[in-house]
């Protein structure tokens, strides 16, 4: 039988560091306030208006915690996709209580706003150690490592030299678009 469920996705800033919390038998988990305010153009006055702010915890576990606990600063815009999951509780005063919260399974700065950098996170091998420390390289990249050995060189976007491709994998801005032809041949062909 399938389960419905309706993702939704929320813009917003972070109102508070998020913060990591543990439970018993569960995985790493965190949690953070978030603050979305819709704006509306008046056509009255010719300017925008904001509506009241909502505010929202959102909820994360396992490597999402991790990257939302490492990424997240108060005041920074995000954008979090994920489920709404009611919780409930009896408070101090023997009241059942609940209340809405967003359980992600998605999370990122709104790059509307500014930009970002990515890093990717170290796997930890079957021993439990990281395979690498977080920023280096897992890996090389065989097409990179092919021009490379080459000795193949571009002109890049800033008037330097350079490989043609960096260390992580991909071209650089300005690489001779028939330096990939070798690696074609070398790599298969169509594939490329």
């Amino acid at each position: 039988m399938a389960q419905q469920q309706g993702l939704l996705t929320i813009t917003g800033y972070v109102g508070g560091q998020p913060t990591q919390f543990n439970r018993e038998g569960m995985p790493h988990a965190s949690s953070f306030r978030l603050a979305s305010t819709r704006h509306y153009f008046d056509g009255r006055t010719q300017q925008w208006k904001d509506l009241p702010t909502t505010w929202i915890t959102v909820k994360a576990y396992r490597g999402l915690s991790e990257s939302i606990c490492q990424s997240f600063k108060k005041g920074e815009p995000v954008i979090v996709t994920g489920v709404l999951a009611a919780e409930s509780w009896v408070d101090q005063n023997g009241k059942q209580q609940s209340k809405l919260v967003m359980e992600a399974n998605a999370a990122g700065h709104d790059l509307s706003y500014g930009v970002s950098t990515f890093r990717k996170l170290a796997k930890k091998n079957d021993s439990g150690q990281q395979d690498a420390q977080p920023g280096q390289a897992l890996g090389r990249d065989p097409y990179v490592q092919a021009a490379q050995q080459r000795g193949e060189t571009s002109v890049n976007a800033m008037g330097g030299q350079s490989s043609g491709v960096d260390e992580q994998g991909g071209s650089q801005a300005g690489t001779d678009s028939n330096a990939a032809e070798p690696l074609r041949e070398e790599f298969g062909g169509d594939g490329f």
